[in-house]
């Protein structure tokens, strides 16, 4: 008689039991169905889509170091800068460029002064402004890259200038091999 006993408490239990889960599956549905299905829709398409976290990405890309951004960071123009009567930002800057951009500290012409870079104060801040010819579509295509442009503010007309290059090259060679 003690098994039927057991046997009917654990059987009464298990009904109970049942009773329970069938409430609350209910209950959770009767939830479910209050909530926004276009809402709860968006929020899976957006877990979906999100990127996966990669912890090893070591951001390299066409406007950083080629290190990668971890190792090595990109630097950071030193003032408000304007190329052309256009703001530049870091983001849309090589780290060469950034770097030639704030190593001008002080007003400089290039090509008879049809290049122009000059250190403004405005309010406590200082801006760079380097002036270029913008104006036509000609200009624009004429022009040179923005490096050669920084290059040839920064060092004179011979900075950027590949012929001189060249023969700076060769002078440097030579006085190397004289030196071995």
């Amino acid at each position: 008689m003690a098994e039927k006993d057991k046997i009917a408490e654990l059987e009464a239990k298990v009904k109970e039991m049942a009773a329970v889960l069938a409430a609350a599956t209910e209950a959770l549905t009767a939830q479910q169905s209050r909530v926004d299905p276009g809402l709860e829709a968006v929020k899976m398409l957006a877990q979906q889509s999100a990127p996966a976290e990669n912890k090893n990405y070591n951001e390299v890309g066409p406007f950083t170091y080629p290190e990668g951004e971890r190792v090595r960071p990109k630097p950071r123009l030193s003032r408000p800068t304007f190329f052309g009567g256009a703001r530049q930002s870091d983001e849309m800057l090589t780290p060469l460029e950034v770097d030639l951009f704030n190593k001008i500290d002080s007003t400089r012409v290039s090509r008879g002064g049809t290049w122009k870079a000059e250190v403004r104060q405005n309010g406590s801040a200082q801006e760079l402004w380097i002036d270029v010819p913008v104006k036509t579509l000609d200009d624009r295509i004429n022009l040179p890259s923005l490096v050669a442009v920084l290059l040839e503010l920064n060092g004179g007309e011979k900075a950027a200038d590949p012929a001189s290059l060249a023969q700076r090259v060769a002078e440097l060679e030579a006085k190397l091999a004289a030196v071995a």
